[in-house]
């Protein structure tokens, strides 16, 4: 017997958009939603908050062109494009065939480890 998704808003050629399960339920991983177009492009988010997404090809953000410098405060005088914060866990940049490029007007780094280094 073939599993039926609860809800499929769109489903052609180019892609499924799907709310509810996608799996059995004895094998429900709790996705939530389900896109995925030509092109290999796939998003996937599950009700326990994860999301995973997949991009086969380049992936590019924008942000940030019409910032006023100096809206925060005095001292820093800052114009704030971007920020990722985790408020538990790390962050990982991994290129594992690749290059990490920063380029900035300046790279400030701030470490506080648990303790003293001996």
């Amino acid at each position: 017997m073939t599993f039926i998704p609860e809800t499929i808003v769109t489903d052609n050629p180019h892609g499924i958009l799907s709310f509810g399960p996608i799996a059995p339920k004895e094998k429900d991983d709790n996705n939530a939603m389900l896109l995925a177009l030509d092109g290999g492009h796939t998003i996937l988010c599950n009700k326990n908050g994860n999301k995973a997404e997949i991009n086969p090809g380049k992936s590019e953000e924008v942000c940030g062109i019409n910032l006023v410098q100096g809206d925060q405060q005095e001292a820093s005088k800052e114009a704030i494009a971007k920020i990722i914060t985790a408020k538990n866990g790390d962050i990982c940049i991994i290129a594992e065939n690749g290059n990490i490029k920063f380029k900035a007007k300046n790279i400030y780094a701030e470490c506080r480890g648990d303790g003293n280094v001996e």
